[in-house]
């Protein structure tokens, strides 16, 4: 009798890829974070916009700051150490983020200076 069976191997996390995945196609057309990002580019943030001047470290793009706040608050999610990890662990979070990371204290920071034009 053969007792050796076949199994399905994994992926080696090794493995080089040819051509660098889209990040979209990592999830279903139909998911939430396409519809929010959607929505975000629909809002006037001219308003935000304004408060930047040219000095300094060049900071991340605010409608991409919006899009990440949106959405953390449609999934539950109010502190921005969770939404950091989640940019990192969260497939969803990396298709609205860009694939970016943006530390817990630059979210912080972003919420707590727009309140009220996030309002």
């Amino acid at each position: 009798m053969n007792t050796r069976r076949r199994f399905r191997t994994g992926d080696n996390p090794d493995q080089l890829w040819l051509l660098p995945p889209s990040l979209a196609d990592w999830l279903p057309a139909n998911h939430p974070a396409f519809s929010w990002s959607a929505l975000v580019d629909e809002l006037d943030l001219s308003p935000i916009y304004a408060t930047y001047g040219s000095k300094g470290q060049p900071p991340y793009d605010p409608r991409l700051m919006v899009k990440i706040w949106v959405y953390a608050y449609a999934r539950g999610l109010r502190a921005s150490r969770q939404v950091e990890r989640a940019c990192y662990d969260d497939m969803g979070f990396r298709v609205v983020s860009g694939n970016r990371q943006p530390d817990f204290w630059t979210l912080a920071a972003f919420r707590r200076r727009h309140r009220e034009a996030l309002g």
